[in-house]
């Protein structure tokens, strides 16, 4: 069996794949652009293995910034990292 995912074309030309998402993200223009591919599920189960423990590591980072400092932590993340944050702790 194979799963369809899309990941950035960077992501696919180095082979490191950093994040991916199971529908077609939507992307401005000459903004990152996305793949599809097909990969199969001991592939996939790797991907997301290794996404939560990035998840992890970006909360528990998150909950040791004192009040004061989270404009700039902010400011200092990348925008998956936001994702991750936004996704955990801010939405239903």
């Amino acid at each position: 069996m194979k799963i369809n995912i899309w990941i950035k074309i960077d992501d696919a030309i180095s082979g490191n794949i950093t994040s991916y998402e199971l529908q077609q993200p939507y992307t401005h223009k000459g903004k990152c652009a996305w793949v599809q591919v097909s990969i199969t599920r001991d592939e996939f189960a790797t991907i997301k293995d290794n996404n939560l423990h990035k998840s992890k590591s970006v909360c528990d980072e998150y909950l040791n910034v004192k009040g004061g400092d989270f404009p700039k932590y902010w400011d200092s993340i990348s925008s998956e990292d936001k994702r991750i944050l936004i996704n955990e702790y801010f939405t239903d």
